[in-house]
């Protein structure tokens, strides 16, 4: 079949055949381009246009810099603070000391 339409059905079920034919029907009466019609409204519509467009410029590194330099930041900062995190774990698992247990004679 040709249609993205499709149920999901048991493998080796008795119905799997008839459920295949109708949906080949109602694919080849059209119902599903009806449906698909009704259901999303044209593309070349935008029922929210601005009336003006504001922006008539490329992209630019220089308009774009300081949402980089904020990205750059924050993954510098995360990067410190991780490493902050392993120095601090270091430390402490080294300078735990296993409680001392009195040996029994």
């Amino acid at each position: 079949m040709s249609f993205s339409e499709s149920m999901v059905v048991q493998k080796g079920s008795p119905i799997q055949h008839a459920i295949n034919h109708r949906l080949a029907e109602l694919n080849k009466s059209g119902i599903f381009k009806k449906w698909k019609r009704d259901a999303s409204p044209p593309v070349k519509v935008c029922s929210r246009s601005p009336e003006e467009i504001l922006v008539k410029d490329k992209l630019k590194y220089n308009s774009i810099r300081g949402m980089l330099l904020v990205l750059a930041s924050g993954l510098i900062a995360g990067l410190i603070v991780f490493c902050l995190e392993l120095g601090v774990a270091r430390i402490t698992s080294h300078s735990q000391v296993a409680p001392e247990y009195p040996v029994e004679q």
